[in-house]
């Protein structure tokens, strides 16, 4: 009796392949205008992610997402703007 995977079959491929590739979980860091690296930057500073050993790229990537979550709360009303103070 075998375990594990069972052995490809060529009969049946179920998946088509795609006309555009995957996109990755993480961009390129030189794919970042300066004005991000900026902004990246200050968010990793104050949320001190750069004292909790992920790499440049990975804290870059959660800063900016996190920057992204923040603007969609303001578009829809759920985050104070600097002018609400």
């Amino acid at each position: 009796m075998r375990c594990g995977r069972k052995a490809p079959t060529s009969n049946g491929e179920s998946e088509q392949p795609s006309s555009t590739p995957p996109r990755s979980r993480t961009p390129n860091i030189n794919s970042y205008t300066p004005d991000q690296k900026l902004r990246q930057d200050r968010i990793i500073h104050n949320m001190g992610w750069a004292n909790i050993g992920l790499s440049e790229e990975k804290q870059r990537a959660i800063a900016q997402t996190f920057y992204n979550e923040i603007q969609k709360a303001k578009v829809r009303g759920e985050w104070p703007s600097q002018t609400d103070t």
